[in-house]
């Protein structure tokens, strides 16, 4: 498993090399991820840098097939809810 922005379409399209590589966007909005940012400590991401990040956001599009949770949720929660959809409950 590998985790990594891919804000790019461009990006994500390098990445996609086969049919076992899923993407998972976590949408939110500024605010919301400013929060969870702020809670973050010892974290490598430089809070100046967010407005930066949704810039160069390209969303993902239908035909990119990729699953979209959207943030507000516990960690957990979010994790329960892409092993479910992705069918990785029990797996790891």
């Amino acid at each position: 498993m590998l985790a990594c922005s891919a804000l790019k379409r461009t990006y994500r399209d390098r990445l996609r090399v086969n049919d076992e590589v899923k993407f998972v966007f976590l949408r939110g909005d500024y605010a919301v991820v400013e929060k969870q940012l702020r809670s973050r400590h010892g974290h490598f991401m430089n809070k100046a840098l967010l407005q930066s990040q949704f810039d160069d956001l390209e969303e993902p599009q239908p035909d990119e097939n990729v699953l979209t949770i959207e943030l507000g949720r516990t960690s957990e929660e979010i994790v329960e809810r892409i092993e479910a959809k992705l069918n990785l409950a029990g797996s790891g």
